[in-house]
């Protein structure tokens, strides 16, 4: 299920920070500012997948699964569900999660390139467009069961689906149209 709203809270907070710098003789000073930043808070665990074969999971999903520094990725055929669980550094099978905060909102960023293509899961190569990468992605809500996240992306693996047939049959239709023009010749 695809979530359209994605359930966040946001504050601002106001500090200090010192800023250091070098003069023209070399010498170094420091001064403070003041900052005003905008603190933004997802409240409910989701996922993204980016158009680049990145998982994202905000720092609610996070939490449900430990923090780890590893995740096992595995997919479920049948009910096209996808589940993410902690795992050890040394299993084989697990994708290492870079933890990032930016603004004090904090994500773990898992490379899932080879998972997501080995599930035919429909992602896109990143597209540049003024040199700026467009970030398309789509957001799951997640559910939690015996210590995994779970979520379902068989919509999206069915319109993949109907998409690649689509194309293939387009395909087949000017091979044979290709072989009727080589007979008349």
């Amino acid at each position: 299920m695809t979530v359209e709203t994605q359930p966040t809270t946001t504050a601002t907070t106001e500090g200090e920070d010192w800023n250091t710098y070098l003069d023209f003789t070399g010498n170094q000073g420091a001064f403070k500012t003041k900052t005003t930043a905008l603190v933004v808070e997802e409240t409910e665990p989701l996922v993204r997948i980016y158009a680049e074969g990145r998982l994202h999971l905000n720092g609610p999903a996070l939490k449900m699964i430990g923090n780890p520094k590893t995740v096992v990725l595995s997919f479920n055929p049948k009910d096209s569900i996808i589940t993410i669980r902690a795992a050890m550094e040394t299993d084989i099978f697990a994708f290492p999660v870079v933890e990032t905060k930016n603004v004090n909102l904090s994500y773990g960023k898992v490379g899932a390139t080879r998972f997501l293509k080995a599930i035919q899961y429909p992602y896109e190569k990143e597209t540049k467009s003024y040199g700026k990468v467009k970030a398309s992605h789509k957001v799951f809500g997640v559910t939690f069961r015996s210590g995994r996240i779970l979520f379902n992306v068989a919509e999206i693996l069915k319109e993949a689906a109907q998409e690649a047939a689509a194309v293939e049959a387009k395909a087949a239709a000017l091979l044979d149209e290709a072989k009727a023009t080589n007979a008349q010749v």
